[in-house]
């Protein structure tokens, strides 16, 4: 992304799709991505992404009690276990770039989503803020609190978006048989 145009869009994008999975929490976005240890438990999931000409990451930063907040089943009488929140973790990076993915493939911008890798410990050295972040996102959950940081980029420097007549989507939640 090169254009505050697409920095706003891209932005735009990232809050509707955060609050669309989680209407309760508050979003702040164009946040300035910290830099240094975190003297906390953190839990750090990432997603890389790719196409023959893009690539980037999503990166979620946050306590593993955030994860716990939002996982599927918080509130039942089972705690979740730790690899469950691991695992959620995971998913919900996953879920965010995919649905950053639908989003921007309506506006000609459309990649491949890899694997999720998530890490967990305590006084972590975290320094992705001289990667030049594209969108980032802090959002709070009651206590809990989440960073979320997009970066994103055609490799031939050509427009982030590339409006073309795109009529296949798929809704989030949605699957497609081949």
């Amino acid at each position: 992304m090169e254009t505050e145009q697409e920095v706003t869009q891209v932005s735009a994008e990232m809050s509707a799709v955060c609050l669309d999975m989680f209407p309760r929490m508050a979003c702040e976005s164009g946040v300035e991505v910290p830099k240094g240890r975190v003297k906390h438990t953190s839990v750090l999931a990432s997603l890389g992404l790719g196409a023959e000409d893009l690539r980037g990451a999503l990166v979620m930063v946050a306590s593993p009690e955030f994860f716990r907040a939002t996982f599927p089943l918080a509130g039942s009488p089972t705690p979740a276990f730790d690899g469950d929140v691991l695992d959620w973790a995971g998913e919900l990076a996953n879920q965010t770039l995919g649905r950053l993915n639908n989003r921007f493939a309506a506006l000609g911008c459309i990649f491949s989503l890899g694997i999720p890798t998530v890490v967990s410990g305590e006084d972590m050295q975290i320094d992705i803020s001289d990667q030049r972040p594209h969108a980032s996102l802090r959002g709070r959950l009651g206590d809990h609190e989440i960073l979320i940081v997009l970066h994103i980029q055609r490799t031939n420097g050509g427009p982030l978006f590339r409006p073309k007549d795109l009529t296949v989507t798929v809704g989030e939640g949605e699957g497609i048989l081949f």
